[in-house]
């Protein structure tokens, strides 16, 4: 009798025990649209904040932020970001952080939808770090339709463990 059958049939059945069916797969981005704060007076545009909350607190360069580990062994900081764009877009949002010699420490990529005419938020946007440094710098830009690609840069970040 050949063998090789019965072992390909085995490693299947060990690989799918392995994979639970409870498995689910990742959830849309949480999103919200805020109609109620005025449109800047430059569009698009996007702004980094604070993690979480009821009311968007902004992100400024020299503010603190905590590196958060994982049940797993990684690290993260966890941000929030908001856009302003005239219509209905799909967008791609870039992070890199850098240390004092522009080495990347960490990145973070994440692709989503605006709210047409109105700010776009996303409250849970985190950044997974490589390394941690108490200087660093976040960089942050969005790719957009017709080529508009705006970046916002916060030096002096203090990444706290």
């Amino acid at each position: 009798m050949n063998h090789p059958a019965h072992c390909i049939l085995a490693l299947g059945v060990v690989l799918s025990i392995g994979c639970s069916s409870s498995q689910e797969a990742p959830s849309e981005p949480t999103l919200s649209c805020d109609d109620a704060e005025p449109a800047p007076s430059t569009v698009p545009t996007f702004q980094l904040g604070k993690p979480g909350g009821n009311a968007w607190v902004p992100l400024n360069s020299g503010d603190s932020l905590p590196v958060v580990s994982g049940g797993q062994g990684g690290r993260h900081i966890d941000t929030s970001v908001r856009f302003f764009y005239a219509t209905e877009e799909r967008v791609r949002i870039f992070a890199r952080v850098t240390d004092p010699t522009s080495d990347l420490i960490g990145e973070s990529a994440e692709t989503f939808r605006t709210c047409a005419g109105k700010w776009t938020e996303k409250r849970d946007f985190r950044i997974f770090m490589y390394q941690t440094e108490a200087n660093a710098r976040i960089i942050v830009n969005a790719n957009l339709p017709a080529g508009a690609e705006p970046t916002l840069a916060l030096d002096g970040m203090s990444l706290t463990q």
